[in-house]
């Protein structure tokens, strides 16, 4: 089949070659990057090799997406980012006409190291109960970027510009003389300085960031995702949080000293809260948080409703051998979406339970992101 479609299809076969030798130069390249302990150093050595094999690596399609063109390769703009495996942040030019008003750039971050299956899997099952809840009129504003395995252990990632993590949110907020503890507004502060003290545009924003909030509280609950530092959460300039790096779900937990470092189903701290309330500390006795409360309870039935097809689904992938999916794995997921229970109401309360648990023990999240906080400003 794939030999029926170059021969078919001859004028996009230069631009798949292009990607095929893109690809195993940025193998072999970050191997190099990989070997070298400084990190100015690797971000030197990496500039210097992508602007030796410039040419070879620019105007070409995307590999995660044949619509995008990439132009010319920004060097100057590539680094090494500072996670375990290194990855590389490289910068392509738009060359679209009207690339300046919208996306004058395209980043993708190349992983060497990592079996990124599981993170497709993860967004793609997010999609598809995306589409679940837009057949019923709800859009939980979801931020679902591409990520594109392309060999044993290496693929791609779309980069979603205009957003920062919430620890680099909190980093800038330490340099301006804020603790190692998360000031429980400063999410808040972030949103409405982000809208330049406009009203109308912060009450927007705090639309969409509600929106999307519930939104991944289903999807995470339901699928088991866990490692939720804040490193692993973002947040968009347009309000909106999102997720990213899926190397833990079904319940799999991290642990330290065999401790599980994770007491929630699902990450909602007071820092949410508050956004959601526009800085009231009163927040749990607004409006604002029912509307909220009742957001996560009705997208959680529509999901609930088809529970026979999310468990079909990971079934169909057990073939995948992914090390966190096995048929034990999937009794996680017949638990989280109550497949045994049969009435409506049941399940309902059940949900509302859970809301309501994740809520009093929100002080365990805090205290692990005050640790990753110690953690990673400290070093």
């Amino acid at each position: 089949m794939l030999e029926a479609y170059c021969r078919g299809n001859s004028l996009h076969l230069n631009s798949m070659i292009k990607q095929v030798e893109m690809i195993s130069t940025l193998t072999a390249l970050s191997v190099i990057i990989r070997s070298m302990g400084n990190k100015d150093a690797a971000n030197k050595r990496l500039q210097q090799e992508l602007q030796i094999r410039k040419e070879e690596m620019q105007h070409m399609c995307s590999p995660l997406n044949p619509t995008d063109c990439l132009g010319e390769l920004l060097v100057e703009e590539c680094r090494v980012l500072g996670s375990a495996k290194l990855p590389l942040r490289l910068t392509w030019r738009n060359p679209e006409v009207l690339a300046q008003i919208s996306t004058p750039t395209h980043q993708l971050i190349f992983k060497n190291g990592d079996d990124m299956r599981q993170d497709m899997l993860t967004l793609q099952v997010m999609r598809i109960m995306d589409s679940k809840w837009k057949h019923q009129n709800i859009d939980f504003c979801m931020t679902l970027y591409e990520v594109l395995p392309m060999g044993r252990n290496i693929g791609l990632i779309h980069v979603v510009q205009n957003c920062q993590t919430i620890f680099h949110i909190q980093c800038e907020a330490k340099q301006m003389g804020s603790s190692f503890n998360m000031d429980v507004n400063l999410l808040n502060k972030y949103i409405y300085q982000k809208c330049s003290n406009d009203s109308k545009q912060y009450m927007e924003c705090v639309d969409r960031f509600k929106f999307s909030l519930a939104g991944y509280c289903i999807a995470t609950y339901v699928i088991g995702i866990k490692d939720r530092h804040q490193d692993n959460i973002m947040l968009a300039k347009d309000g909106r949080i999102f997720h990213i790096d899926f190397g833990h779900f079904l319940g799999h937990t991290k642990r330290k000293l065999g401790i599980n470092r994770e007491r929630t189903e699902f990450v909602l701290t007071d820092h949410f809260l508050y956004v959601i309330s526009r800085g009231r500390s009163d927040f749990r006795s607004t409006h604002d948080y029912e509307r909220f409360r009742e957001s996560c309870v009705k997208g959680f039935m529509i999901i609930y409703h088809n529970a026979r097809f999310f468990i079909a689904l990971f079934r169909l992938m057990l073939c995948m051998g992914l090390p966190e999916l096995s048929v034990q794995d999937i009794e996680f997921l017949r638990t989280s979406l109550m497949y045994e229970q049969m009435e409506r109401k049941d399940v309902q309360v059940a949900f509302q339970h859970i809301f309501e648990d994740v809520i009093k023990s929100g002080w365990f999240t805090s205290i692990n992101w005050f640790f990753h906080s110690v953690k990673h400003l400290s070093a």
